[in-house]
């Protein structure tokens, strides 16, 4: 077995079904993963999706945790970036669970720029899947200059240009073919 560090693949499938089942004996019947992409490659993604289907704890989804400034740093390119979303967003419909890509702002210090960032991002996820993944998750985890995860600031929806309400309003517009956001 391949070591990862601290667990073989076989222990890292065999916690996370411990933990999926479990959490599902309680109750709670979707189940998902958010896993990080490029820090994982896709190739590894896969297998480990693979292996959970084989063990009879599939996720309920998987969400892609892209952090697209790493694909620049490691110059991975589009052509490559553009493969890796598209095996797996068909593996997810191969197994009978959706796909979901995070959409944030990123490496920002205004909420202004983390609206253009997250908005940028959306168009190259359309791009390099030619259209979109079954799920669009909008959500923040950017630090203000003040040292706190408040960025981008909630509402109201009205401040089109820096509310993260809005954000989700713009996001939804552009998946909906929708010219401008409903109010």
């Amino acid at each position: 077995a391949q070591e990862t560090g601290w667990l073989t693949d076989e222990q890292v499938v065999a916690a996370t079904c411990y933990v999926i089942d479990g959490i599902r004996a309680a109750g709670v019947q979707q189940v998902g993963l958010v896993e990080p992409y490029p820090y994982i490659r896709m190739e590894s993604l896969v297998h480990f999706f693979e292996a959970l289907q084989q063990a009879g704890s599939s996720p309920s989804f998987w969400h892609l945790d892209v952090d697209r400034f790493g694909l620049r740093d490691q110059r991975i390119p589009d052509r490559h970036v553009s493969h890796d979303l598209l095996w797996a967003q068909s593996q997810c419909a191969a197994w009978g669970i959706p796909f979901g890509v995070v959409i944030f702002g990123q490496r920002v210090l205004t909420d202004v720029g983390y609206m253009q960032s997250a908005l940028a991002w959306a168009r190259q996820l359309h791009a390099y899947l030619s259209g979109w993944p079954d799920r669009l998750i909008v959500q923040s985890w950017e630090v203000a200059k003040d040292g706190t995860l408040s960025m981008p600031h909630n509402l109201p929806e009205t401040e089109s240009e820096t509310a993260h309400t809005a954000l989700v309003n713009k996001v939804e517009a552009m998946t909906c073919g929708v010219k401008e956001p409903h109010a």
